[in-house]
């Protein structure tokens, strides 16, 4: 007997994959390199079509677009809880001085810009005041975006069997649907 296995298997793979990505970042300690949040967007992707394709598989390919974008929706919104609690772990245990190495890099990139000391300042506020709400917002609704896309892709690509509607009568199967004998 084949297993079959859940939205929450797979979301739970896609966040364990998005975790080490992190930590590799954290470990490395390269919070200025944008690569990190690009391969983040194409695992969140790739990683959601794969699962809309495998469910499908799995179903034998009887499910229709909107339950298999369901699916993928599903799974995206496991990863969106998962990566939150990381997300506030992360900056509440395992490294609690994120928020000023996020803050360092943002007065060093405003400076490049020269934008003026005031309003420098200004923004250091906002960005120390909304810091975790903004991180949890930017994980649900970039998260969200992203599993949509993955959700559509793994749909269309799916490949979907007609289902036949056992609602019809099937008394006289030999009959065709049109005959000479219709026609007027």
């Amino acid at each position: 007997m084949k297993t079959k296995s859940t939205h929450l298997m797979k979301g739970l793979l896609i966040s364990l994959l998005l975790i080490i990505v992190g930590l590799i970042q954290f470990s490395l300690d390269d919070y200025k390199n944008q690569m990190y949040g690009w391969i983040d967007r194409i695992l969140i992707i790739v990683g959601i079509m794969i699962s809309c394709v495998l469910y499908s598989k799995e179903q034998n390919e009887t499910v229709n677009f909107k339950k298999i974008f369901g699916y993928g929706f599903k799974t995206t919104a496991l990863v969106i809880i998962i990566m939150i609690a990381y997300q506030i772990l992360f900056v509440y245990v395992i490294d609690p001085n994120l928020k000023d190495k996020i803050v360092a890099i943002s007065v060093e990139e405003m400076q490049k810009n020269n934008m003026p000391n005031d309003q420098i300042d200004v923004s250091i506020g906002y960005i120390k005041n909304f810091f975790i709400p903004g991180m949890i917002a930017g994980t649900i609704f970039g998260n969200l975006y992203l599993g949509v896309i993955g959700s559509l892709i793994g749909a269309a690509i799916s490949k979907k069997n007609k289902i036949i509607d056992n609602t019809i009568s099937t008394e006289n199967k030999n009959e065709p649907l049109y005959s000479e004998t219709n026609n007027v």
